[in-house]
């Protein structure tokens, strides 16, 4: 990882690190930052090719405490190498989640905006600026909406 004029730059390797044969990084903000509710946006440039999964998304703080799913996840957005024009946002729960995906022609090319409108009521996810899924709160049960935690 690197930043070079104000950018920061995640990127693979074909390195054998510790016994692989690619190896690549990431950012944990566990311990360290932990919000509830308001909006997150990252703008970003994605890479493409087989074998890439990059990824934008978000744990619950307690996930030590509860596990996953129970802690609750946001992926902001995936994008698998084997399908390079889909642009894929979820929320996996352990009860039904929502799921949704748009084509982006050559994703890869230019950076894109990523959101997420997160409110005591709702869920949205936008991708450039435009609303992509929305997931209106289902339940007050912890285990089912984990979404009132951080």
């Amino acid at each position: 990882m690197r930043v070079n004029k104000g950018n920061l730059s995640i990127n693979a390797r074909q390195d054998g690190f510790d016994g692989h044969d690619v190896s690549s990084g990431s950012i944990h903000t566990h311990g360290k930052f932990d919000f509830k509710y308001g909006y997150v946006e990252v703008k970003a440039k994605i890479p493409t090719g087989k074998g890439t999964w990059p990824a934008i998304w978000m744990l619950g703080s307690y996930i030590d405490k509860v596990g996953w799913p129970t802690c609750g996840e946001i992926d902001i957005m995936e994008n698998v190498g084997m399908d390079p024009e889909k642009v894929h946002f979820n929320i996996p729960l352990k009860g039904p989640g929502k799921g949704s995906n748009i084509t982006v022609p050559k994703a890869w090319d230019d950076f894109h905006t990523y959101g997420l409108e997160w409110t005591p009521t709702y869920l949205r996810v936008y991708f450039d600026g435009k609303q992509t899924l929305e997931f209106p709160k289902t339940s007050d049960k912890p285990e089912l909406w984990p979404f009132d935690e951080k």
